[in-house]
Formats: C-alpha cells, structure tokens, sequence
C-alpha cells in the first residue's frame, strides 16, 4: 500500500498542473465582490453581490476595475523568459435602449489608473495611443476613426485601438443577446500565439474565434510588471457590462530566440512535462521485472491510473490550463485547526468535511476529508476531482484544490454559508419561506439538466437527495457530493452502492444500472421535501409504514394534494407553485422510468414555460417494462 500511495502521489504530480510555483500567479474571483480587498476599482465601477458593474449604465459612463496584485510578465534579469497566461470569465452585456453602445475590455495595463472622462471603452481618449498597454476588447460600436468592423465584434488591441484582427459578423448575434457568455483569452509565450474564444455555454469551444500566431506580446509590454482587469464605457447609450466570475493564471517558459515551432508541435505550457511522462513510461519498461515484486496490489493499482489517467487526458488536450489548486496537507491542518470538531460541518459514510479559512488569502472553504486511504475512497477521490473541476455551473458546487499526502484524501470546496439543505427544512425551529424553496427547487433542476446535457457528457449524479444540496449566502442552490457520479459511458455498480434509501428509483433493484432518470426519480423525492418540509423516510410514517411518497400520493387520490403543503408555511405560499411541485414530484417518481419526465422538461414546467401533466388520480403500479428480467419472469411463474 505504501508503494502504491508513493506511485499516486509521483503521477498525479506530473499529471495535474500547480497553481502557484515561483513567480507564477493564479486566481479566480466569485461572488461577492462587495467590499473586496482583492479588486480595486475606478471610475463608475462597482462591486455587488452577484457581480462587478464596469460602468453605471448611464450614457457617458466609463469604468475599470483591476486586481490589487501586479502581474509579472517578464523578467528583469531574464528577458528571454515570456510569461504564458490563460484568464477566462463570465460576462454580461445589457442594452435595454440601444444597439450602439461602446463595450468593454479586458486589459493589461502599467498602472492602475482611473478611466480618462469620455475615453473609448474607457481606455483613451481620442488621439492617444495605448503604449504598452494590450486588450482584447468586446466592442458594441463602429467607430470608423479605429476602423471597426461594421458589427459587433470581438478584437485584440495591440497598442492601439485599431485592432490587430477582430472577429466576422457572427460575433454580433452573441454580443447582442443580453446572454451571460464566457470568455477564454489564452497567450503561449513558447510560440508568441494568442488565441480568444467566447460562448454563452461554460463548455470552452475547441475552435478559437480568434487566432494571432506570432504575437511577440513582449514587445508590446515592455515593462517588467502589469495590472489586469477590465475596462468599459457606454458612449450615448444606457449600457450595463456585468463580470460574473474571473480566473487568471500565468506560467513562465523558457523561450530559445528565433525558434519556430514545428507544425503541428503542441503549444501548451505542459508540452516539456508531458514529453517527461512519456520517457518515464519508456524507461520503465526495461523495470519491468522490478516492478513484478510489488505484487497484485501494485497491479491493481495499475489500472486504477489508468482510469484516472483517462478521465484526465480531456483536460489536458483542452489545454485548460489550471483550474484548481495542490494544496498542502499542513496549509489545509492550519486552516481547519487541525480538523478540529469544533470546525465540523458534517460527517458521511465517506468522510467528514470541515470549515477553513486559508491563511494565503483569507477566503473560507468546505474540507472534505475522505474517511481513510481505501481503494473505495481512492475511487471516490478521483470521481469527485475528475468531474467536478471540469464543471462550471452555478448550480454547481466550485472546486477551489485537493490534497493527498501523509494517506490523506482531500478536496476543497466553496463555503457555503447556509449549510444543506436538509438541515434547514427539517429543522422545526427554522422556516424556508415559499419563494426560497421554489428558487431552490428550480436551481436544483437546472444543475440536472446541465448533467444531463448541457456539456460534452452525460454525468448521473445517483445520489441526489436535499442533504447533497448546499445553500450559499444569498440561498443559491449548489448541488454538490460527486463521489459517487459517473459519466454515462462508465460501467456502473450494483445499486446497494448506488444512492441513499428513501431517494433510490424502483427500477434499481431488477436491473442494477443508474441512468439519467434514477436520477429524475431522487429529484422527485426532493420536490415533495421541499413543498412537505418532511424528510423522505420521515419518523411520523413509521407505525404506518409508508413513506413520504406513499403519503403524498395518498392525498393526491384523496383529492387534497395542497394539504400535504408544509404547515411550518401556515398556508404563506403561492397555491399554484405549491401544486406544480407537488404535481411534478409525483410525476418524477413515477415507478415506469420511461414516463418520467427529463430533467429540461422538468425545467420547463417549474418555470411555468410549459404546463405540468396532470398526474393519473390514482397511483400507478407497473412492472411490465421488466417484463424480460429473470426477476419479473420468475415471479410470473405458475
């Protein structure tokens, strides 16, 4: 086992990119940005709850907004290093009134500086260069002095407002939407290429929208340290430019001058790492007999890499750059106090997880501490790390880093400040107001539909239940515990490992296998939780020996479905929501899996945008899609 523990910790070094190393920087921004010490801001920009206002909206208004930190790009006494960067974010741009706005930009500029009055995207005025100074702007105005495009467009500024390449008409569809969209503005130092692509999905388009091969960024920014953020103005018009959420990382390379690349040559920081890999694993052939006397665990151990080096390899080809954080095992021990019970937040089957606060930047965390260094636990791990880190949602729980040393498995979450879910609904002594669980249910709803696809793959989360729901401070839903998620291509288990009684679908016991509406099924249990405010194997059925189900359904037949409403809500709720839960719980519970609804419908129905079916006035009982099980065929059996 101690050989297999150094054989993990040795390849996951190699294979996971760190966040910080050296002059390296890496940061990611979210909510609130009230009262942050991390960004300063200029001019008509503002930190709020829920995201950062580049300007105030009115006409004439122009803003910016850096972090406090300055960035080094070079070296002073190494100018042959280039820095490497990727930054991405999460952006908004609001036009009630008009088209032609102006924009923002995210920038890399020599001094933290006020936006100058009247300036164009709040970078100059006219007739001023832009020295030193480099941008990637989101223009929403032709300006024929800076020959813009006759759409809105996407463009990189190199020293100038006249954009060294910007992006064909079809960026105007987007940047017109009033979506939220996403960002991703990626610089390899190595080989002087930039690429920038936008979408109104968290999924990063493999595609750039732009490419800029030898961009020799140094040149233009000469200066040994910089400032990043963002820069906007609305020109005439009533413009809102909203920042959601921002990461920035950067990586320092060494760069051989007047060294092209080859064709097709991989651009990505890691390329020197993952050549490393490679001759390890050539190397290690001829140990071949070594590695014989680590006997059948190290084998086992073997194909457990293997599934994790797959789940990993998307990302690295994605060239994704860092997501999340290595932590040390001492950084998170100070952080929790030494896993003190006094900073418990909750204890599961598979381990306990604490309330932290790191001392590198004052931001509180969630600590799960997996329960011990067990090949189940190792699975769990590597579930949770693989998928979640990929995952950007805000019904999503956020994935800060990980940890594995001294046999410790570790993951560092977002705190959420309102705990679970669970914890508040059944609490007697606390009421959810109406409005919160409706948001709620419709947050969870929305974070399945996502799994169920909205991204490249189809993930079963096969344990959806109110206590894998956490709440943050504005009681945004989270859903979170991925442990035991699997895409759907993944062989699963057998379903005494699948889920939690009380939220497990009925199929589950003929056939084994967890699918997308096993999970619509725990999501029903959930609704008729969230309307009732009883848990799903609440302690009141107990001497009549139903379930939370089976009692709602009782007053549905009865014709008083609004009467299993939570008396805690003393009838404060809006009758036709109520019935539309309880209606749709009892629809996602539905023992045929095929005539549940999907989790886009289910979507579609708490929004109102479609009208819920009327579930049947009695309860149904159907086993005839098991019809070819040897289960039901025996039970048919004369």
């Amino acid at each position: 086992m101690l050989a297999a523990t150094a054989v993990l910790v040795f390849w996951i070094s190699l294979t996971l990119p760190l966040c910080q190393a050296g002059d390296d920087i890496s940061f990611t921004l979210t909510p609130s940005f009230q009262n942050s010490n991390l960004l300063a801001f200029r001019g008509s920009a503002k930190g709020k709850e829920t995201s950062i206002f580049l300007t105030s909206g009115q006409p004439g208004s122009v803003g910016r907004v850096y972090h406090k930190l300055p960035v080094r790009f070079r070296h002073a006494d190494a100018p042959v290093k280039l820095v490497t960067f990727n930054t991405s974010f999460q952006f908004k741009i609001t036009q009630p009134s008009c088209q032609q706005g102006e924009g923002f930009a995210f920038v890399v500029v020599p001094k933290p500086r006020a936006p100058p009055p009247g300036s164009v995207l709040g970078l100059m005025t006219p007739g001023r260069s832009l020295n030193h100074t480099f941008a990637v702007e989101f223009d929403t105005h032709q300006n024929m002095v800076y020959e813009d495009p006759p759409w809105q467009h996407v463009g990189v500024d190199l020293g100038s407002l006249i954009s060294a390449q910007t992006t064909g008409s079809n960026m105007q569809e987007l940047l017109a939407s009033n979506l939220t969209l996403t960002a991703w503005i990626e610089y390899w130092g190595l080989y002087d290429t930039l690429e920038v692509r936008v979408s109104n999905g968290n999924r990063r388009p493999a595609k750039p929208d732009l490419e800029l091969p030898r961009v020799r960024l140094p040149a233009i920014l000469q200066r040994e340290s910089y400032y990043v953020g963002f820069s906007a103005s609305t020109g005439q018009c009533h413009q809102y430019y909203q920042i959601y959420k921002w990461s920035f990382t950067t990586r320092y390379v060494s760069h051989p001058p007047n060294k092209s690349a080859p064709p097709g040559a991989c651009k990505a920081w890691y390329c020197s790492r993952t050549n490393f890999i490679v001759a390890v694993l050539l190397s290690s052939a001829g140990l071949g007999v070594a590695m014989l006397l680590l006997g059948a665990a190290l084998l086992q151990f073997q194909a457990f890499l293997r599934v994790y080096l797959k789940t990993r390899s998307i990302q690295r080809r994605n060239k994704a750059g860092c997501s999340f954080t290595l932590f040390s095992f001492e950084e998170l021990a100070l952080a929790t106090k030494n896993f003190s019970d006094k900073e418990l937040l909750g204890r599961g089957g598979m381990g306990s997880v604490y309330k932290g606060v790191l001392s590198s930047d004052g931001s509180v965390v969630a600590v799960k501490l997996l329960a011990n260094d067990s090949k189940e636990s190792h699975h769990q791990f590597i579930s949770e790390l693989s998928i979640i880190s990929r995952l950007q949602h805000k019904n999503l729980v956020s994935l800060r880093g990980w940890c594995h040393e001294k046999s410790k498995l570790i993951l560092v979450y977002e705190f959420m400040p309102n705990g679970s879910l669970d914890t508040i609904l059944f609490d007697h002594r606390r009421v959810l107001q109406w409005d919160q669980r409706y948001n709620i249910a419709q947050g969870i709803a929305e974070a399945l539909a996502f799994l169920h696809g909205g991204w490249e793959h189809k993930i079963v989360h096969r344990d959806v239940k109110a206590a894998n729901v956490l709440l943050d401070a504005d009681f945004v839903p989270r859903l979170g515990d991925f442990g035991l998620a699997r895409f759907m291509d993944a062989t699963t288990e057998d379903m005494t490992k699948v889920g939690t009684l009380g939220y497990i679908a009925p199929e589950l016991a003929y056939t084994g296998r967890a699918t997308v509406k096993s999970d619509v099924y725990g999501f029903g249990v959930v609704l008729l939780e969230i309307a009732t405010g009883l848990h799903a194997l609440d302690k009141s059925f107990e001497a009549d020996g139903i379930t939370l189900l089976d009692w709602v359904w009782k007053a549905n037949t009865g014709g008083m479905l609004l009467e299993a409403a939570d008396v805690k809500l003393i009838k404060c709720f809006d009758a036709l929501q109520m019935e539309r839960v309880l209606t749709l719980g009892l629809l996602c519970c539905h023992p045929d899996a095929d005539s549940r609804p999907t989790m886009r419908e289910c979507c579609q129905f708490l929004s109102g945008d479609v009208p819920a079916p009327v579930p049947p006035t009695s309860r149904p009982v159907t086993l005839s899609y098991y019809a070819e099980h040897p289960a039901i065929q025996a039970l048919n059996e004369p």
